[in-house]
């Protein structure tokens, strides 16, 4: 780990000259020395900058913005986000925004959800941001909500060292997972979150997925329940399986599966475990499902493994030969981040745990064996999501079957954000071909517009498909559109509904296509960085 420390008054640019000795202290070991850096010679980051953070921020986090103004700047904003690197109207949440204008000598403050911008707050002065001059800005972002008070966020600002005011926010604190800096600056590092000033959420964890789960996956982790007389009055835990939020909250994300297990040392009748899901589109809870608690007790360390099957989720309890079975409300794939909760300990995911590990190896060879990623869906690399200039190429041999309507979709092609297929309230549908014999067309489908966006337009194929042939896509991103080549001889174009960086998951309808000569469907080519 390599850490940056900033003399303090940096920002007036004192001579580094002026420090004499560095005190360190604490259980660490140093690599290498540690070394001075002249200010010139400090990371330079232009602006837009978007980080996304793998913690949950939890009460009292600090975030630092370290960077110098422009000459000629006209605002900048600093942005803490919810599920998406950059404002959008219908994706995601701008949970608090704060706008520097220079031109106008103004300050906004103000949060926006589900098309309404609220909390907005806007003074006519400027503290603390100067063109030209470096600056250090941290927020202090601390958690006030109470069942009697609702959702109370406090955001305090403080610019090089100065406590300039703060606002309150209404969406909940753990809702950000982006921060994004935009304007006319330069950042001298990236944002510094700490997270430490709270520590761990006690009895909180949370398991972030590589990628959305698919038909056949499972997931595995060991904890230990506490003594009983070490219980706390909930005397249980809770295993979540979230959609967009790692909390639940009525108006932002799903809960595509609950397990909440019940202890009670008098009455072992009263050991249960219930399971039951929530859809923010219907604003309730399905009906609850109420077996026997499998752990047994309380102060015992024990294995769970959920598996994701074609219709339920399957749940084994400490290698249990009795499966308890869970039909989905939501598909599994809805699912991006798994927490546990309540009087629980020393939770370990996956191979992180001993137990799981075993049972991977054990599995290796059945019909339990986690099924391999799905060779018709790619996923784009969430570190570098599409843009302007990148060519998306999709190539399969055409297997129609040998009875097919003339006008029935044949072949589909479906760009998702936050989905892996097409549901009518979960994920987006952020583009999707549609061939028959002879026409394709083109649409895009939200959960908030109802219907498509657009009337599907309908092309005409200068090759009708065929069996045998070498079915050839290419879509170019180009500015707020798609270029769509059908092999060499046709041309057409399609408005971008959604950005070019909504689309995380690419399928391809394999029931009408078997793998191209180059052994993969999908392939991406990028742009060139300038």
């Amino acid at each position: 780990m390599v850490s940056t420390f900033w003399p303090f008054f940096w920002w007036k640019q004192m001579p580094y000259m002026a420090v004499s000795n560095v005190l360190m202290t604490g259980d660490f070991a140093l690599l290498r020395s540690v070394e001075m850096i002249d200010f010139d010679d400090v990371e330079h980051i232009p602006c837009p900058f978007s980080l996304h953070l793998d913690k949950v921020i939890k009460n009292k986090t600090r975030i630092a913005f370290r960077g110098i103004v422009h000459e000629d700047a006209k605002s900048i904003s600093f942005n803490f986000l919810h599920d998406a690197p950059k404002w959008h109207k219908y994706l995601g949440a701008t949970v608090m925004h704060l706008n520097i204008n220079f031109t106008r000598n103004s300050t906004s403050w103000w949060s926006y959800y589900g098309g309404e911008i609220f909390r907005n707050e806007r003074i006519s002065e400027i503290v603390g941001f100067q063109r030209g001059k470096p600056f250090e800005f941290i927020i202090v972002v601390t958690d006030h909500s109470s069942k009697e008070m609702g959702i109370v966020v406090k955001y305090s600002a403080f610019i090089n060292g100065e406590f300039i005011g703060g606002v309150e926010g209404d969406l909940p604190i753990w809702t950000i997972n982006w921060i994004r800096v935009t304007g006319q600056m330069t950042l001298l590092q990236e944002p510094v979150v700490d997270f430490y000033l709270c520590g761990e959420m006690e009895h909180f964890y949370k398991f972030q997925l590589k990628h959305l789960p698919y038909y056949g996956s499972r997931y595995c982790l060991e904890a230990t329940v506490p003594p009983y007389n070490e219980l706390s009055e909930r005397k249980g835990f809770e295993i979540n399986f979230f959609h967009e939020s790692t909390e639940f909250d009525e108006n932002i994300g799903d809960t595509v599966l609950r397990m909440n297990f019940v202890f009670d040392i008098k009455n072992a009748s009263n050991d249960l475990l219930f399971l039951d899901s929530y859809q923010h589109s219907k604003e309730s809870w399905d009906e609850i499902e109420i077996h026997p608690n499998p752990i047994g007790r309380s102060g015992v360390t024990f294995d769970i493994r959920i598996y994701a099957t074609s219709f339920q989720f399957q749940i084994s309890i400490n290698n249990g030969i009795d499966l308890i079975n869970y039909r989905y409300r939501l598909p599994p794939w809805a699912t991006n981040y798994i927490t546990v909760s309540g009087d629980i300990n020393g939770v370990l995911f996956g191979n992180k745990s001993s137990r799981c590990k075993a049972y991977y190896e054990v599995e290796k060879n059945t019909k339990k064996a986690e099924i391999p990623f799905p060779t018709d869906i790619y996923q784009v690399d969430p570190n570098h999501p599409l843009k302007n200039g990148d060519l998306i190429s999709i190539q399969g041999i055409v297997k129609l079957p040998k009875k097919f309507h003339e006008n029935a979709v044949n072949i589909s092609i479906s760009f998702y954000h936050e989905a892996l297929d097409w549901h009518p309230s979960v994920g987006q549908t952020v583009f999707q071909a549609n061939f028959s014999l002879n026409y394709v067309t083109f649409n895009t489908y939200m959960e908030v517009w109802k219907f498509n966006k657009t009337e599907e337009p309908i092309y005409k194929l200068r090759r009708p498909l065929a069996i045998g042939q070498l079915f050839d896509l290419e879509i170019f991103i180009n500015q707020k559109e798609f270029k769509i080549h059908y092999g060499i001889m046709q041309k057409m174009n399609y408005t971008q509904q959604l950005p070019s960086w909504t689309i995380q998951y690419i399928k391809v309808d394999s029931e009408a296509l078997s793998l191209p000569p180059r052994g993969h469907y999908v392939k991406i080519e990028r742009m060139m960085e300038e």
